[in-house]
């Protein structure tokens, strides 16, 4: 029993695809270059193989966890993690990003409550009359 734990623990380890990290060469000045986007992308995504430079320059830059409203916060409107206006930009996107997937799941709802119905009206059926 446990060779066959063992022996599915190993397939299922041997299958996983690790992939190069593609910014694995770069120096600390041409990881300067690299937007925080791109370096996110490459950190959040667990089948990259983790960099310990990119850690180091994502940490440098101010990144924690790398999140949409992280990289909101500090690319697109400058603010600097630990400031107040960094924590309640932080709290607002958070809350507008959860709001955008509310929206999108009630619209999904209502589309697939909407073809329900149109299947419910033409799905025939039979009417059996006993006298």
């Amino acid at each position: 029993m446990k060779k066959t734990v063992y022996g599915f623990l190993f397939l299922l380890t041997a299958c996983a695809h690790i992939l190069k990290n593609p910014y694995e060469n770069y120096s600390r000045a041409q990881l300067a270059m690299v937007s925080s986007p791109s370096l996110c992308e490459i950190a959040a995504n667990r089948r990259y193989k983790m960099n310990a430079n990119v850690l180091k320059e994502l940490i440098q830059r101010g990144y924690r966890d790398c999140s949409e409203s992280e990289i909101y916060c500090i690319d697109t409107v400058m603010l600097k993690p630990g400031t107040s206006d960094y924590a309640n930009c932080r709290m607002a996107r958070d809350q507008y990003n959860l709001n955008v997937a509310s929206q999108r799941m009630a619209t999904f709802m209502g589309m697939r409550q909407l073809q329900l119905q149109q299947q419910a009206i033409n799905t025939p059926t039979r009417v059996y009359h006993y006298f």
